[in-house]
């Protein structure tokens, strides 16, 4: 049975069961004022900073980590070793026109072009790089955003996240 860490105000933990963390996180988004109790325990869900996996799970967890690592390794070293053009057309169809598309709009094939041979240019002068860094075409797109559905933003957040997993790879692999 997996087990949560219950990260209480003043840094206070309570170790509970899976069963346990769902009823305080259906009761957080019923109303946040509200207690609750674990046990012997009543707990004002206001106080509530977090729950976590409790680190013994974690660790179960080794075999899979690894394995998702070395996919991610392999995966960035196939792009790598890619050429300028491939990779440009990569990065414009899989994370920026995607992002476009949930976004429901297009940019004009002006722009696209300058964007295309910008992404290019940074790919000739790092050929390392399995990805281009957003901080090179998300001037061109930023303008463009107007979703306030989370779905969508969440697809922005992850891209980030895989620039900045990008730069970790290059520290240890160039």
């Amino acid at each position: 049975m997996k087990k949560y860490e219950l990260l209480l105000q003043g840094n206070k933990t309570i170790i509970i069961t899976q069963e346990q963390k769902a009823e305080i996180e259906k009761a957080i988004k019923i109303n946040s004022g509200d207690v609750v109790s674990i046990g012997d325990n009543f707990i004002k869900l206001n106080s509530v900073k977090g729950i976590f996996p409790v680190k013994e799970e974690v660790r179960d967890n080794k075999e899979e980590w690894i394995r998702s690592n070395n996919e991610w390794n392999g995966m960035c070293l196939m792009m790598s070793k890619r050429t300028p053009e491939e990779k440009t057309c990569v990065e414009i169809d899989n994370r920026i026109l995607n992002g476009l598309r949930l976004e429901k709009v297009e940019i004009p094939e002006t722009e696209m072009a300058v964007m295309y041979s910008q992404i290019l240019d940074f790919f000739q002068k790092n050929p390392i790089y399995p990805r281009c860094p957003m901080r090179i075409w998300w001037p061109f797109v930023k303008d463009k955003i107007k979703s306030k559905n989370p779905f969508v933003s969440k697809w922005w957040v992850y891209v980030t996240r895989n620039d900045g997993a990008i730069e970790e790879w290059l520290k240890y692999n160039s």
